[in-house]
């Protein structure tokens, strides 16, 4: 039933070309880097970007079709130079952080892990002041349960802060800062489990054309914290970033995207009593994508990266990864629908009735569905 609901979707949601709208099932086709494109994800790094998508409804739903299964938001123009927006069920940076931190106590503190922290419905807001844009973003999350003599919970809150200001060469400069704060508890019969961590992280982009077809993208991300682990077992802290450039060429209404990053992330773990370990790794990745409309309804696209990651912890490591993916971008009326197609799907055929074969080999690994209102 749910592969038929998959292709029931795709028949349904043909929506209007709005080359900005596609969440992670666009990006995810096109190299799996999201900052050499303006689309909606960017206002999650670059905040004042959400002034570019109001009026307009998206759902990401999971596969499983279950409870708490979809994420969803709205954004809406209060004035012409004003947009509020509202999510619900998206992790913050800190909400993911938080819930791995929790799922790593499966099997040692079952109540831990069997927390569910999820977001809060979250508030967006945006602003425009002339040529210049503002936008913040405030995320809460928590969970708790509790019998006689025992009391478990977690919490995390996230704030987002951005600006995008255009400069006098041509282009704009998009700037994010996000902190948020972590913590969990677990106490029963007097005894106590209790953790905290924290984080920040600083985004910046330039969009510089390059003539008509050209845009030049150097983007920069520095990121730092500490992991919410229990105080007294262990402190997991954090240094890292990367920074790389990309270039986006528009042939008409097709786009091809090409770029190279470079990471690093040091991750230093201090048990207590015991010497301290860091683990270094360094990893240059390029990625190369492109979208090409076929019809007016029907946009295909695809995309690839290389990663080398160099790992060293007292020995050294290398392995080389590599990603491809490719989706499509089905329109009418006011709404969009993109998809990213399964990977097996150009060998073993499709499966237009049930949307699956046999084995249940999904259609559709990545759905996202937006109305422009």
């Amino acid at each position: 039933m749910k592969r038929i609901l998959v292709l029931g979707l795709i028949v349904l949601c043909m929506a209007v070309a709005t080359t900005a709208f596609g969440a992670s099932a666009r990006w995810n086709a096109l190299g799996n880097e999201h900052r050499f494109i303006i689309d909606t994800t960017n206002y999650t790094p670059y905040p004042a970007r959400v002034l570019m998508f109001g009026d307009a409804v998206w759902l990401i739903p999971r596969a499983e079709f279950g409870n708490n299964d979809i994420s969803a938001g709205i954004l809406m123009n209060v004035k012409p130079n004003m947009l509020g927006a509202f999510h619900f069920n998206l992790p913050s940076a800190g909400t993911t952080k938080l819930s791995s931190a929790l799922k790593a106590y499966e099997g040692s503190n079952d109540r831990l892990a069997g927390l569910q922290v999820r977001t809060f419905p979250d508030l967006f807001w945006g602003m425009k002041m002339g040529k210049t844009s503002i936008a913040a973003r405030v995320a809460l999350a928590m969970d708790s349960s509790g019998a006689e003599n025992i009391s478990t919970s977690a919490n995390s809150s996230d704030i987002y802060l951005g600006v995008t200001i255009p400069t006098p060469c041509g282009g704009d400069i998009d700037l994010g800062l996000n902190a948020g704060i972590q913590s969990f508890k677990d106490e029963a019969s007097g005894k106590v489990v209790e953790g905290s961590g924290n984080g920040i992280t600083f985004d910046a982009r330039f969009n510089k054309p390059m003539g008509a077809k050209y845009t030049l993208v150097p983007v920069l991300n520095v990121k730092l914290g500490a992991d919410p682990t229990d105080k007294d077992t262990v402190e997991v802290s954090s240094l890292g970033g990367d920074a790389g450039v990309g270039v986006r060429a528009m042939y008409d209404k097709k786009m091809v995207i090409v770029g190279a990053v470079i990471a690093y992330n040091s991750v230093t773990k201090t048990p207590k009593g015991k010497a301290e370990t860091t683990t270094t790794t360094i990893a240059p990745k390029v990625v190369a994508g492109a979208e090409i409309p076929v019809t007016k309804w029907l946009v295909v696209r695809g995309g690839a990266n290389v990663e080398l990651a160099s790992t060293s912890n007292g020995t050294s490591s290398m392995d080389i990864r590599y990603y491809y993916n490719s989706g499509i971008r089905v329109m009418y009326g006011g709404f969009i629908l993109d998809l990213i197609l399964a990977r097996d799907l150009f060998y073993r055929g499709p499966y237009f009735i049930s949307g699956a074969n046999k084995d249940s080999v999904n259609l559709a690994s990545n759905i996202c569905i937006t109305y422009k209102y």
